[in-house]
């Protein structure tokens, strides 16, 4: 065989990445229309490589590489990263039915002002910019991502207030959106005999992630705070997924002592794909009806059990299914 007729084969290298092209063809829309540059002048002060979030969003130290992933499409992992320095959701970038010139598009990069960090993380904004590097360093979009993928569903929260002196409160509560700093919650429960919603923000810093909830009226704030699941493999392996942590809430209604309770979470249902809201909406109407459960209803003996783990351990006990229903593997 002479060397013409020798059959090609693949050199050694790095595999090619996959690539997403509209994604492209969106990054170069979206830094036109932040004005930025990304030419081998990069002392130039608008410059991607001048932009404050750049380095802290772990993107690309060679314009090399920006160049190709907007020339040849995004590479899959960096999607996410681009989408947090722009502060738009990776699907704005991912989804090929939302074209770069598409309205919604424009209008989300225009209003994000992406060399500023995001205003509804309140660490960010009561203690400035110190504090905005160290909490991007603890959620960047990948591990953002990736708690979502471990904790989002639909879950039975049980609250006591320490010392066990009155019923075990139960809320549900929807984790259901993984923003690029923190991941998106909603509550329902019963004030009395009134039914609530609380809205919040979970996040890590340090060991340990934070819920922060406001309820719908604004006059009433919670904050919980529950061990880091991804860096525990006993607590991310749970079937069904629970955790358990404690939690703070203060309220104008209440007089001017916050309540310190105990919380145990249990995961009962996977996010649905579509319309997470009207599920929802079905999952507490199912599992939420009233403020407390008392001694004498087998739940909340159950209750009790996993809330009193909480109390000593700080972390809860492996549950078993709770009464009158089987366990899942939610």
């Amino acid at each position: 065989m002479t060397k013409a007729q020798e059959p090609l084969t693949a050199s050694p290298g790095r595999p090619r990445k996959g690539r997403l092209a509209r994604a492209g063809d969106k990054l170069r829309m979206a830094f036109m229309l932040l004005g930025k540059t990304w030419g081998s002048n990069t002392a130039a002060p608008n410059h991607l490589f001048n932009m404050k979030r750049w380095g802290q969003c772990g993107l690309p130290k060679s314009i090399k590489t920006v160049k190709e992933d907007i020339r040849a499409g995004v590479s899959f992992d960096r999607v996410s990263r681009y989408a947090a320095l722009l502060n738009v959701t990776p699907s704005m970038l991912t989804d090929d039915a939302l074209a770069p010139t598409d309205p919604a598009f424009v209008s989300a990069v225009v209003a994000a002002k992406p060399d500023q960090a995001p205003p509804t993380i309140m660490l960010q904004n009561i203690f400035g910019g110190t504090v905005n590097e160290q909490f991007l360093d603890y959620n960047r979009p990948e591990y953002v991502n990736a708690l979502f993928e471990l904790l989002k569903g639909f879950y039975v929260v049980y609250l006591a207030k320490v010392p066990f002196d009155v019923g075990v409160n139960k809320m549900a509560l929807a984790i259901h959106t993984a923003d690029p700093y923190c991941l998106r919650l909603d509550a329902r429960f019963y004030l009395e005999t009134e039914p609530n919603s609380l809205h919040g923000e979970l996040h890590c810093w340090g060991a340990f992630l934070y819920g922060n909830f406001h309820l719908t009226e604004m006059q009433s704030f919670a904050v919980a705070m529950l061990p880091e699941p991804l860096r525990n493999p006993l607590i991310a392996s749970r079937k069904p997924f629970h955790m358990s942590g404690k939690y703070l809430f203060g309220s104008e209604a209440f007089g001017r002592e916050p309540l310190f309770a105990l919380l145990h979470m249990e995961r009962r249902a996977a996010l649905p794909g579509a319309d997470w809201a009207g599920a929802f909406e079905d999952f507490c109407r199912e599992n939420i009806s009233y403020q407390f459960l008392f001694p004498g209803d087998p739940e909340h003996d159950y209750a009790l059990a996993r809330l009193r783990g909480t109390g000593e351990t700080g972390l809860g006990q492996d549950a078993a299914a709770p009464p009158g229903r089987a366990p899942q593997s939610a």
